[in-house]
């Protein structure tokens, strides 16, 4: 059996790290609804604390830190 192994997305500065930053902009409704989908799936297969499910979305490149808490506002909401 082998073990899965997760890639962690390099986070960067914004003032020191310009070369950094994904080269195409985030479509903000697409990227809003993929986050959530994939929360709900990782959240479907597993229970998960708030930290690891953020880690886990932070994870993509599609999505960021401001779009990330807005998913957890939310499912938070649903209960």
């Amino acid at each position: 059996m082998f073990k899965k192994t997760w890639k962690k997305r390099k986070s960067y500065n914004s003032e020191t790290d310009e070369a950094e930053k994904p080269a195409h902009p985030i479509n903000v409704e697409k990227s809003r609804t993929r986050t959530f989908d994939r929360a709900v799936n990782l959240l479907a297969f597993k229970q998960r604390s708030v930290s690891e499910l953020r880690t886990r979305l932070l994870e993509k490149d599609w999505t960021n830190a401001e779009i990330v808490e807005e998913v957890i506002e939310k499912l938070a909401g649903y209960g």
